[in-house]
């Protein structure tokens, strides 16, 4: 028993294009700088805010009121 086989020949190439992310490795280390950066800011932000809290509670308890 004989199969039939059907043989497509086409010319050209078969082409796929897939979505692909490239990344910048200075980019990334960039990246990282500047987010390491903001957060330190924003740590040096709310120390300073909580010290300067500090001192004006501090000087409110040497504050007389008299009437």
């Amino acid at each position: 028993m004989v199969y039939p086989y059907i043989y497509i020949f086409t010319e050209g190439s078969l082409e796929v294009k897939l979505p692909t992310i490239w990344t910048d490795g200075k980019a990334e280390v960039g990246r990282a700088r500047e987010e390491k950066k903001n957060e330190d800011q924003r740590r040096e932000s709310v120390k300073r805010k909580k010290t300067q809290m500090r001192e004006k509670v501090a000087k409110s308890r040497f504050i007389a009121f008299f009437q």
